[in-house]
């Protein structure tokens, strides 16, 4: 019996400016890096976005857990949310 692949859900909220793309590719490159099997969305449409639950964008949602707002976090933390337990 197959099992379907673990991975994290990863939302990045945002508009689309630059900050929203670097937290993206930030992200994408820790998932690589730890090898870390991950499905990340884009989230760019307002309504979706203010019914996250979110206060300011950009932001980093893990498995639908607001775990970064606001700011662009840096790789060291990333790697640490990300970061299998």
């Amino acid at each position: 019996m197959a099992f379907p692949e673990l991975h994290k859900e990863i939302k990045i909220l945002g508009v689309g400016t630059a900050k929203d793309r670097a937290l993206w590719v930030s992200v994408w490159a820790v998932a690589r890096q730890l090898d870390i099997p991950v499905h990340i969305v884009r989230v760019s449409g307002i309504e979706e976005i203010l019914s996250s639950g979110i206060g300011q964008i950009p932001a980093l949602m893990v498995d639908d857990q607001i775990v970064c707002e606001g700011r662009l976090p840096s790789v060291a933390e990333i790697i640490d949310i990300l970061r299998p337990t």
